[in-house]
This record gives structure tokens, sequence and C-alpha cells, in this order.
């Protein structure tokens, strides 16, 4: 393994500090899905409203007009507001409102929110918009809760959060934009994360293929000795990285072409799985 430095892959649209420690709000508001009771109750029913009917926000201009219809949002709360409430609370709400109702409109005012919003809120708006994609076909499936957060836990494990990918030292900031930009749940977007992050580790080409597929594993959970031996591995203090190599190396002696006209390549499932044990 290569011995240079790789470098996070932080968005220069976000703060500079975003998810550097586990004490920092994006990364505190990652540890969970959208919170179940609001912190401003008498709010809850307007909130979970305009949070559906925010459809006209993907439809603005430009920028200015976005800033002016998110002021617009604050300036309503404000006015609608009990007066022992707290703007931010109110704020937070609404972020976890838009969170819940999870369509692309709703996605996109997170983003603003994250861009434009108050600190506080910008972190949890962030943490909301970039974890989304990780948990959408799950909470499609209707689950929610425990279930949500153990399938975060999993996918964020094999394909890291925006602001948290590896790339390569000197990468310009155009390039980390876009990649923090692609898509977990898009199969081809994953790969390139993935790709890059191999790249940036320094790791032989050879062994790019075994990755990529215990990427895959771990985001279907199939088989899922694969995550429970990954839980395994860091229990006893290994590395992310050190992890994903020991996977890989566990799936590779035993990765074989499929015949013609099956496509692309298996892999012995038992010996596979008797690899794994042995980790």
């Amino acid at each position: 393994m290569s011995s240079r430095k790789s470098r996070r892959a932080r968005s220069t649209s976000s703060s500079p500090r975003a998810a550097r420690r586990s004490g920092n709000p994006a990364r505190r508001a990652r540890a969970a899905v959208a919170r179940s009771a609001p912190r401003v109750p008498a709010l809850a029913p307007a909130l979970a409203t305009m949070a559906e009917k925010c459809g006209s926000f993907a439809q603005l201009p430009d920028a200015l007009h976005a800033e002016s219809f998110v002021s617009g949002v604050i300036g309503q709360f404000q006015h609608r507001m009990p007066d022992t409430a707290v703007l931010s609370d109110v704020l937070l709400d609404f972020v976890d409102a838009l969170e819940r109702t999870g369509g692309p409109e709703q996605y996109a005012l997170l983003r603003a929110l994250a861009a434009i919003g108050p600190a506080r809120i910008a972190a949890a708006a962030r943490a909301a918009a970039d974890r989304r994609p990780y948990i959408a076909d799950v909470e499609e499936n209707g689950h929610d809760g425990d279930v949500l957060q153990a399938v975060l836990e999993r996918r964020s494990f094999a394909v890291p959060y925006p602001g948290e990918r590896l790339v390569e030292p000197g990468t310009p900031p155009e390039l980390v934009v876009r990649l923090n930009a692609q898509r977990p749940d898009v199969p081809k977007d994953r790969e390139a994360i993935v790709l890059c992050e191999l790249l940036a580790r320094g790791l032989d080409p050879a062994e790019y293929p075994y990755h990529v597929h215990v990427v895959e594993q771990l985001w279907a959970d199939q088989p899922r000795e694969v995550w429970e031996s990954a839980q395994r591995l860091r229990a006893r203090g290994l590395s992310r990285e050190r992890v994903l190599e020991l996977l890989a190396g566990a799936l590779g002696p035993h990765v074989r072409e499929l015949p013609v006209g099956r496509g692309g390549v298996g892999f012995d499932l038992k010996e596979y799985l008797d690899s794994l044990a042995a980790l």
C-alpha cells in the first residue's frame, strides 16, 4: 500500500469545519434520522404543511430568489411561533419535516438551508440532505427509527458522506465539488466514489474490482456476513480502510468468471463465507 497521504474531499460550499470531529454538529446530526418528537409541538402541523408545499422553491430562477424564499420562510416562523419558542428550534423542526417528507423539492430546500441558513440550521440541513440518498429506498418500504439508523451506519461505512470522501492530494476544488455531488444511491456514482478513494489510498488497481464488489455487498447487505465481519473487525480496533482491505482480500481468491452469456463474475459463496469467518 502506498505511503502517500490522501485527504478528505471537503465540499467548498460547506463550513470548513463541517464533520471534522465527532463533536461537530454535522457529525452529530448524521448520527440519527429525523426526530419523531418536535421541539415546538404547537407548530408541528404547520411545519408539515409547509414542507409538503415547498415545490415552488425548486422552480426559483437564481440564488437571490432562493435566499429571499428562505428568508420569507424564516419570517413566517418568527410571526407564528409561540412566545416561549426559540427560532432555531422551529427551524430544526422544519428541517426534520423536510427530511420526513423526502421529495426532490424538499431535498433542494434542505440544500439551500445548508448553504445560506444560520450555522446551527445549516449543519442540520446539510446532514439531512447528505443522508437522504443513503436511506430513501428503505423509507419507501415503510421502515423508520432503528432500522434506518442501522442502514445509515452500514452504508456510510461502505460509501462515506460528502465531505468525508478521500481524494488524491492536489485534486482541483471543482473536482472535489463534483465528487461530493455524486449520489451513493446511483450505482455508477457509487462506483466512482469508491474508485476515487482507492486511487487516493494508492492501492493496486488489480484489487479494485474486489473492493467495488465488497462495497456493493455492504450497500445491499448481501450476504449479511460481510457487514457482520466488518463490525467484528471494527470492534477489534481496526480502521475502516483496513477492514475494507481484509474484506476484499477474503473475496479475491474465490472470484471466478461466469460462463459466457451470464455476464460479470461470481464467487463460491461457501468458501467466501468461510474466509470471512476466519478474519
